[in-house]
């Protein structure tokens, strides 16, 4: 089974590889900068207009549901 969950990633994946991370890391950094100068519901909104934070909860639209989950340890 792992012979072929590595085929798939050589053939699927692995050519990407270096593209998708530098891709991601641009992304965490852009977050990390959002975050830093204008806040976390500043940097939550805008991953997606299903996510918004007003107050101490964050709610995100889930499968045509809003779910909230407290963070009260970032409040």
């Amino acid at each position: 089974m792992f012979g072929a969950l590595e085929t798939c990633w050589e053939v699927a994946s692995a050519g990407h590889w270096d593209r998708v991370r530098a891709v991601l890391e641009a992304d965490i950094a852009h977050r990390g900068r959002e975050m830093a100068r204008h806040g976390l519901a500043t940097m939550l909104g805008g991953l997606s207009e299903r996510i918004s934070f007003p107050g101490p909860a964050a709610l995100a639209a889930v499968l045509g549901r809003v779910r909230a989950d407290l963070l009260t340890a970032l409040a």
